[in-house]
Order: structure tokens, then C-alpha cells, then sequence
């Protein structure tokens, strides 16, 4: 074989080891370089997934709903819509701010569409009318057309609400778990929205309950929160599914068990 050639097939050769150990020397540094970062980034996340699993792993149904409070917004709003009928048939008036639905224990409401009203002023204000009070057939016309109007929102449940929330949408919480808690507070607010539904309904029937005010001092609430409570869509299944892909996901069952 010719010299020349063999010295080129050398070269070539020799040329080639030495890139391929330069990309490897490279790819090497390269992990070396961002391994702290990653382990930084697995840091983080493991706070976060934990701040996030604080909220779910090991709670009872009634846990779950304490946390949202939802006690505390049935109760409200059960008073909000009592205070409302004994108003209009009794004119009972109530100081709302010694109410449990005041806006310093319940600073949000969701209104109801149909209720929103223009925040513009009229250019030409209406005379001020005499304020008359209906009689009975007119009293009971008008709530025969009830529909509950708001539904009050107690701070804890919207702080810890928004905080789930929050949670939920950190870009070191994985994509699964981020739908599985964004459909828990799916179900969560639709437990809300369901009290709007429900005091409408039961409001067609405290007239007959109480038909007057000693019968409306003497009311007792309770069979109000146990209508809501039999249709209220339970959360502590799906905290289960968001507790096991955590479990998974960060396979601490399997280093428990040593596997």
C-alpha cells in the first residue's frame, strides 16, 4: 500500500478519535455544568409539590371542606336568605354589618347575571317615591318570583381558594397534576354555585314553615344545610387521585418499600 495513503488513513483516523473525545469531553462538562442547576430546579419543585400535597394527602371529606370553609359560606348565605324573607314579609330590618354576611367576613359575591345593574347614573333622576308597604298578597307574589341573588364568599374560602389556584399553575407543578387540581376546583366551585340553586328552591318554602314571626324566631336551619349537603359533589375522591399521582410521581411508596 502506498506510504502517502496509509499516512492519510492515520491522520484521518487520528483527526477522528480526537473529535469524537472533544464531543464527548464536551457533553460530559456540559451535565457537570447543569447539574447544580438541575438540582436546584428538583429542589424547588419538591417544595412546591409539597406546599401543594399539604393540601390534599391524608384528608378527610370534612377536612377538605373546612379548608374551603364551606361551613362558614352555607351559614352566611343561609342568614343572607332568611334576612331576605323576614324583610319583605315582617319588615324586620338588620344592621348587615353585625351580619356573618358582611363585607368585612364575606368581601366577595358572585351576583347573578340577571341582577347586575348599569353603573351608570340616569341624566334625569326619578322623583322620589313615598316607600309603601305591600300587603300580604303582594308580599307573597313577589317572593313567589325569588331567586337567590348573590351568593357571599367568606375571605377563607376565597384566600385559600386563590392560593390553590396559584399553586396549581407554578411551572414546577407537572402538567397531569395541574389538571387534576384544576378540576378539583372545578367541583369546588360548582359546590358553590349549587347554593344558589338550592336557596332558591328551599326559599318557595319558608313561607309555609313560617308563616309569621313567632314561627320564624323560633326557625331552625339545619334542614336548609342538609338539602344543600345531599346534593354537594364530594372533593375527597378526587384529593385521592391527586395524592396518588404525587405518590408516583415521586415514587415514594417504592423507596419506602425499598424496591
Amino acid at each position: 500500500m502506498d506510504l502517502d495513503l496509509i499516512t492519510k488513513i492515520l491522520q484521518s483516523a487520528f483527526f477522528l478519535i480526537v473529535a469524537i473525545i472533544a464531543v464527548l469531553t464536551y457533553l460530559q462538562a456540559k451535565r457537570t455544568w447543569f447539574q447544580p442547576m438541575r438540582t436546584e430546579v428538583f429542589k424547588q419543585q419538591l417544595g412546591a409539590i409539597d406546599e401543594l400535597s399539604s393540601h390534599f394527602i391524608g384528608k378527610s371529606e370534612s377536612e377538605l371542606r373546612d379548608e374551603l370553609d364551606f361551613d362558614a359560606l352555607v351559614s352566611a348565605n343561609t342568614y343572607l336568605l332568611m334576612d331576605s324573607y323576614a324583610s319583605l314579609f315582617f319588615d324586620i330590618k338588620f344592621d348587615i354589618n353585625k351580619r356573618p354576611y358582611n363585607k368585612k367576613n364575606c368581601p366577595i359575591s358572585i351576583v347573578s347575571e340577571e341582577f347586575l345593574e348599569l353603573a351608570d347614573e340616569p341624566y334625569i333622576e326619578e322623583p322620589t317615591k313615598a316607600n309603601k308597604t305591600p300587603d300580604s298578597r303582594t308580599k307573597a307574589a313577589i317572593w313567589s318570583n325569588y331567586k337567590f341573588p348573590e351568593i357571599c364568599l367568606t375571605r377563607i374560602h376565597s384566600d385559600n381558594f386563590r392560593n390553590l389556584e396559584k399553586l396549581s399553575r407554578s411551572p414546577l407543578i407537572p402538567k397531569q397534576c395541574q389538571t387534576l387540581v384544576a378540576t378539583y376546583l372545578n367541583i369546588a366551585h360548582k359546590n358553590v354555585m349549587l347554593i344558589g340553586d338550592i336557596f332558591t328552591e328551599v326559599s318557595k318554602e319558608l313561607p309555609e314553615k313560617y308563616p309569621d314571626e313567632d314561627a320564624l324566631k323560633r326557625a331552625t336551619v339545619s334542614w336548609i344545610h342538609n338539602r344543600y349537603n345531599a346534593k354537594f359533589k364530594q372533593l375527597e375522591p378526587l384529593a385521592g387521585e391527586i395524592e396518588a399521582f404525587i405518590r408516583k410521581y415521586l415514587g415514594t411508596d417504592s423507596l419506602l418499600s425499598g424496591q
